[in-house]
């Protein structure tokens, strides 16, 4: 037992006098001021960068230390610092080097600083002229040895405290700190796992992003597990779990799933910007999985937003290509409507609300350039209205069904290749498409409407329920151009009667219209067609208004507007009618065909106790209003005037005849003088047989002839 003793202490003597003799060695043909020159001009024939080093040392025990380097900016440090650290040590065990093992004992590099700076190009940074690879490439025809003629071991490694600072000169201006960032390894090893720790924080724009990842690493079989990761900022925090595998093969393999506590985007605001007109302030939470190899993804998705909940599935083919392929399906829960809206506010154009439950489904077929999608809206819940015009009341069957195409994104176009609108028995159906030019939007839209029944359009329109109109009605609508101010043209029939009617600018009864148009503009300035106007007793408060609120309004009311017209700037006057612009009537029948906006007035009958109307000709309806009118008036029983008192109809009513022709804006208006004469004759003839002295007269002369 001495005797064994004595030999282990013979031992250690001679290994530590071997230490102690190669220490000896090393500081006499490598002493630090050698092994420095060594470092310093290795580095910078190499980086081609001024390089300084306050010591390099090197010893068996030790290892190699080399402290306070700092590589500057290209070409030296007159241009900055491009890396620096206070301290980088590495030690190795020698013993295993005999039996071919490189055992790492320490990696450790201590408070390194990078600066990383992208051109104004967008495209070059501060270390691109390092990027060339300096290594040997393999003769021709020489295979690869990948198997390694030692076993690597790194016990520990790490980077303390280490900072990076991304300066960022182009348009992007995506400038942040990294800092801190710490990196653990323990016992990496090339046949082995070994674990991995890291953490750090991303500083941008005032934001503090930290992120935390620790797993397990096996280089052999290529293998990474996620037992922990996660992302934290003020209220945000989401978290990473899953496994990589594969890794060394043309397939690498996915599966990994993200649980989110609560993600809110302000939080992220420096990272992800919304659209300026999108405002989301209530957190996201839920879940998403991603799991497949480079041919195929599936993904798995469980959100919710306030009251708003969904869910989604979908894949992801050909992920290693330019463009992969994603095809997804979202749904939604029935939420408030409300919720939704807030998060684009200014959504829906002025005076229109929208209240209730929805329920939507949307699907997407596609690449980043473009692609299919399909959206559906279940709205029977919904509360939709527009101040004077339009009210939907919840129970009312909505569904809303879109197909369509983002043929491009930069610039956008969208086609919209089918839109379906149900409202309780009226459907709607529409195409189209929406680009941008520039800073314009421009619009091509068709949209066209068969057979709609009146009665439960009245339903939702406060303007007509209070009538109970009957009879149904189609449009077929054309809107083009700049999205803005596109241009309008409408081609529609319709049978409508209504037995009652009361508006701020007329009253009436038993009302029947029909109409045929066609290319109706909201000038109707080309026009086309047939119309027709059947109305018993009422009453036209304001004649203008009225015709100026509805096209069809103006159309059959256009005798009755330009005689108005005509009034209102004095060419009239001599006429002492009364005012056009206020009429009582029995009944209206009007009769017109129309081309390229101008009217033709087979027949327009107005008939009232204070004025009769009879008009039939043409007037234009848009432009100068070219005339060409004939026009029969009858005035109440002893109005009319000087006038009045010889022209009466076999009522006594005083009766005007006259033909207006020229424009609106300068009308010739002519009496019909043949029929003014004849008439006065006859009335003058009537008034002398009245007299007593002709009627004797004439008797006397009657009794010589015949007696």
């Amino acid at each position: 037992m001495k005797k064994l003793f004595k030999i282990v202490l013979v031992l250690v003597g001679l290994g530590a006098l071997l230490l102690l003799a190669g220490s000896v060695a090393l500081r006499i043909y490598l002493p630090p001021e050698k092994a420095k020159a060594l470092v310093l001009d290795r580095l910078s024939r190499q980086l081609q960068r001024a390089v300084q080093i306050d010591s390099v040392s090197v010893g068996l025990l030790s290892g190699l230390q080399v402290s306070h380097l700092k590589i500057s900016e290209s070409p030296d440090f007159a241009k900055g610092v491009f890396l620096s650290s206070d301290q980088f040590s590495f030690k190795i065990a020698l013993a295993p080097l005999l039996f071919h093992k490189v055992i790492v004992r320490q990696i450790v590099l201590k408070k390194p600083e990078v600066t990383i700076i992208r051109g104004t190009d967008g495209r070059t940074f501060n270390f691109s002229d390092l990027t060339g690879s300096t290594a040997p490439s393999a003769p021709a025809g020489e295979e690869k040895n990948e198997s390694l003629p030692f076993l690597l071991l790194v016990s520990r490694a790490e980077i303390q405290k280490g900072a990076l600072h991304f300066i960022d000169h182009s348009s992007a201006r995506q400038s942040m700190d990294i800092a801190p960032f710490d990196l653990k390894l323990k016992n990496v090893s090339l046949t082995s796992p070994f674990t991995l720790e890291t953490g750090l924080h991303v500083k941008a724009k005032g934001t503090d992003l930290a992120l935390a990842l620790a797993g397990q690493a096996d280089l052999l079989q290529g293998t990474f597990k996620i037992k922990h990761g996660s992302l934290v900022s003020r209220n945000t925090k989401i978290v990473l779990s899953g496994a990589l595998s594969g890794l060394k093969t043309a397939e690498p393999v996915v599966d990994l799933k993200v649980d989110i506590p609560q993600l809110r985007l302000a939080d992220m605001a420096a990272f992800f910007s919304l659209p300026p007109t999108v405002k989301i302030d209530k957190p996201l939470k839920g879940s998403l999985s991603v799991k497949g190899d480079q041919k195929v993804m599936e993904l798995q998705s469980q959100l919710s937003l306030g009251a708003i909940q969904t869910t989604g599935h979908g894949q992801i083919h050909d992920v290693s290509a330019k463009q992969p392929t994603l095809s997804f399906h979202l749904e939604t829960n029935s939420f408030p409507v409300a919720e939704g809206l807030n998060c684009v506010p200014g959504a829906l154009p002025q005076g229109i609300t929208l209240t209730g439950n929805t329920r939507l489904s949307a699907d997407f077929s596609g690449t980043q350039a473009g692609g299919d999608f399909a959206i559906k809206c279940l709205g029977t819940d919904l509360v939709i209205a527009q101040t004077g015009t339009f009210s939907k009341p919840a129970g009312m069957p909505l569904d809303f069904y879109i197909i369509g195409e983002i043929a491009s994104l930069a610039p956008l176009k969208v086609l919209i290749k089918s839109l379906s609108i149900q409202l309780a028995s009226n459907a709607l159906s529409a195409s189209g498409s929406y680009e941008t030019r520039g800073a314009q939007g421009m619009i091509n839209f068709v949209a066209k409407a068969v057979n709609w029944s009146v009665a439960d359009l009245a339903k939702v329109s406060p303007l007509l329920a209070p009538y109970h109109p009957t009879g149904s009605l189609s449009f077929d609508l054309h809107d083009a151009g700049p999205s803005s101010a596109p241009q309008t043209s409408l081609q529609t029939t319709g049978d409508v009667s209504m037995a009652n009617i009361k508006q701020t600018y007329y009253e009436g009864q038993d009302a029947h219209l029909k109409w045929n148009l066609t290319e109706v503009t909201p000038d109707l300035s080309k026009v086309s067609g047939t119309a027709s106007l059947k109305q018993g007793p009422g009453k036209i408060l304001n004649v203008d208004k009225l015709a100026a609120g509805s096209r069809l309004a103006k159309i059959v009311l256009a005798p009755l507007e330009t005689l108005a017209k005509l009034q209102s700037s004095g060419v009239l006057a001599n006429m002492n009618l009364p005012s056009l612009q206020t009429i009582t009537f029995e009944s209206i029948v009007g009769d017109y065909v129309l081309r390229s906006g101008v009217v033709n007035i087979k027949t327009f009958d107005l008939n009232g106790q204070a004025l009769s109307v009879q008009n039939t000709g043409t007037v234009g309806l848009a432009g100068a209003q070219p005339i060409n009118l004939s026009v029969v008036m009858k005035l109440a029983q002893g109005s009319g005037g000087s006038l009045g008192q010889f022209i009466t109809d076999e009522k006594g009513r005083p009766t005007l005849k006259f033909i207006a022709t020229g424009s609106v804006a300068n009308p010739q208006v002519k009496l019909d003088v043949k029929d003014v004469g004849k008439k006065a004759v006859q009335q003058a003839g009537q008034q002398l047989l009245k007299n007593p002295d002709v009627q004797n007269a004439v008797n006397n002369l009657l009794k010589g002839i015949f007696h």
